[in-house]
């Protein structure tokens, strides 16, 4: 029987690639008044990229807004910076610390921004995307997406205790722009794809501008939209 999905696959997860324990998901606001955001300065290079972020609800209707994404591939980490009607938002990601939001409120009305497990997905699928995760091992045989040959492929990195990520490579063009996340607690599934790929200086391979992340069924196959990420201006600082 051939090995074929229509939009990702159950994780497989080899114990050999586990690193036992998950970070904690951590909140914390600064309220009005409260001074400067402040962020965790990483290291290692850096990606920056203005982008359009639009978030799909389960209405029909949609949250368009403004963000900055700051790309640190070798440190795992992302940072995400956006002005929402109610306040200033510094969003970020890393698999050492975490899930972290500080805002500084000064106003009201709807605002919507990025959760755990979509921002570690955006920051996997970049860096996947522009072939900048070094231990990638490849997890069985290749299936197919969208009638396409992907070679499924795990990295420690992101693949803790009840999170993993599975990565595919697609067959034919080398690039890994498809990403799953599996989330065994609470049994979210998400499937990502990065595509449009465009060369910018300082980076080996061409770098994604856009970014689609759906729900899916544990199955794989699509429940809706979650979100949509367009760059323009990348850069590496």
């Amino acid at each position: 029987m051939k090995n074929e999905i229509l939009f990702g696959s159950v994780c497989v997860v080899l114990t050999g690639l586990m690193v036992a324990g998950c970070g904690k998901v951590s909140r914390t606001e600064t309220e009005k008044g409260g001074g400067e955001i402040a962020v965790a300065q990483p290291g290692g290079e850096c990606i920056s990229a203005n982008s359009v972020a639009i978030f799909f609800n389960d209405d029909g209707s949609r949250y368009m807004t403004s963000q900055r994404h700051r790309i640190y591939p070798s440190d795992r980490r992302i940072i995400i910076s956006s002005t929402e009607p109610a306040g200033d938002f510094d969003i970020q990601f890393s698999s050492k610390d975490g899930f972290n939001i500080t805002s500084s409120l000064s106003g009201s009305g709807q605002t919507q921004t990025m959760h755990g497990d979509t921002t570690q997905l955006v920051l996997a699928a970049f860096s996947a995307g522009c072939g900048l995760i070094d231990d990638l091992k490849e997890l069985g045989k290749p299936e197919k997406i969208s009638g396409q040959l992907y070679q499924p492929m795990l990295s420690r990195s992101y693949c803790q205790g009840r999170i993993c990520l599975t990565f595919y490579r697609n067959i034919n063009s080398g690039v890994v722009d498809v990403v799953r996340f599996e989330d065994s607690n609470s049994a979210r599934y998400l499937f990502c794809r990065s595509f449009n790929y465009q060369k910018i200086t300082g980076v080996d391979r061409p770098v994604p501008t856009k970014i689609d992340i759906f729900n899916t069924d544990n199955a794989g196959l699509l429940q809706g939209q979650l979100l949509q990420i367009e760059y323009y201006g990348v850069k590496k600082l």
